[in-house]
């Protein structure tokens, strides 16, 4: 969701600047076709459809690395694009705390219940992890790169991220931005 405003803000932005759709949908990807699969990947991992079958405890953090690798993989070969280094900066710092962890991103569920994501952080509690994360403790690698940040209720979008999610976003929003602007090339 952070991702997703971000590129909608980079959006408008690009519009108010004198953007168009038309410039955006020029943009030109290179193996764009990685993206898709890496998220569809991320929804297998851990969907509760799968996680019935017991497929998120075998594969999830398995298929959750696999799709990191694909996106690291599609901004690498994008990389001329405006946004796409801090993008792929983001990525190889979720992609480092979550490898060296497990396959699974730390978090306090303290955070979570500031966050207001009460549910998730009694299952993290309870499990030691569920869904993509894992238990942030005392034994976490990289513990400065996982989920320590958080946005309360009642604001809009109130969640956990991590450092390398600011850098996703603000990658995200440069390329949305320059894009609308036929800027797309660094």
């Amino acid at each position: 969701m952070f991702l997703l405003l971000a590129v909608l803000c980079g959006l408008i932005v690009g519009w108010a600047r004198g953007g168009s759709l038309s410039k955006l949908a020029s943009l030109s990807l290179r193996c764009s076709w990685l993206i898709p699969i890496a998220l569809l990947l991320q929804i297998i991992a851990f969907s509760s459809q799968f996680e019935h079958l017991g497929w998120s405890d075998r594969y999830g953090s398995l298929l959750y690395l696999i799709s990191i690798l694909m996106l690291l993989i599609a901004v690498g070969l994008n990389l001329s694009l405006g946004g796409m280094k801090l993008l792929g900066l983001g990525l190889l710092l979720n992609f480092l705390v979550i490898a060296t962890n497990g396959g699974y991103m730390p978090v306090s569920p303290d955070n979570l219940d500031r966050a207001g994501l009460s549910h998730q952080a009694e299952l993290l509690r309870a499990r030691g992890h569920f869904s993509n994360s894992t238990l942030l403790t005392d034994q976490t690698r990289l513990p400065f790169l996982a989920d320590i940040f958080f946005i309360p209720p009642p604001l809009p979008f109130h969640n956990v991220f991590s450092p390398g999610d600011v850098f996703i976003a603000i990658g995200g929003f440069l390329l949305a931005m320059r894009a609308m602007q036929g800027k797309g090339q660094s």
